[in-house]
This record gives structure tokens, sequence and C-alpha cells, in this order.
């Protein structure tokens, strides 16, 4: 029995995969390595208290580096949910989502044609 993640990436994900550790899984895995060549505006969220994506995990330094990527990283959120207030009737990320899609939006570089 798994007592924590890593236990469980250890014992089954690194079998399943054929990986030769957890580490060697999660650097191979990580998204850190795709985040420079990211030319594209990218939202990227990930809540601070998330049990699964911990915030050690966040490839800080790579979105810092790339002016396409905006990293939203609120206190609370844990792993998918991001519920917002104290009766989480609403999800916070819906409304980040629809405050990055309106600059995008109304950026006069989103609507510049290509010459070809």
């Amino acid at each position: 029995m798994s007592r924590s993640i890593r236990d469980f990436d250890t014992y089954a994900t690194c079998l399943v995969g054929k990986f030769e550790t957890a580490d060697t899984y999660y650097r191979r895995c990580s998204s850190a390595s795709f985040i420079g060549n990211v030319a594209v505006p990218l939202l990227c969220v990930s809540a601070l208290d998330d049990p699964v994506c911990t915030r050690e995990a966040i490839p800080w330094d790579e979105c810092r580096a790339n002016k396409n990527v905006v990293l939203a990283t609120p206190q609370h959120g844990g792993h998918l949910a991001l519920f917002e207030g104290i009766a989480a009737k609403s999800l916070w990320w819906v409304r980040a989502v629809d405050e990055f899609l309106s600059i995008l939006h109304s950026s006069p570089f989103m609507h510049k044609q290509k010459k070809r």
C-alpha cells in the first residue's frame, strides 16, 4: 500500500512506464522542458495547496523566462477544484480564464495578420 503519491509513483508508475526512479519520471514528464518553447499566449493555473502538483513542481523560472506564459498560483484550490468563496458556489478558474481571454481579445497584437 502506498502512503504517498511518491510511493505510488515509485512502485506503480515507474513499473508501468518503465522509469528508473520517481525522480526520473518527474523530470521526463515535467512541463518545465516545454515551457521555453511556448510561442502563443498560455495561462497556467496551479494552486499552491495542490497535494499532487506541489509548489516545488511548478516550473517558476521557466514560466518567468517566457513572455507568452502567465502563471496563476492561488493559495487554495487543491488539485483541479479551485472553488471560490466560503460556500464554494463558483469556480475561480472560470473567472481567471475569462479575464485572460478578454485581455487577449482586446490586445492589438492578437489582431495583426502576418504578411504572406
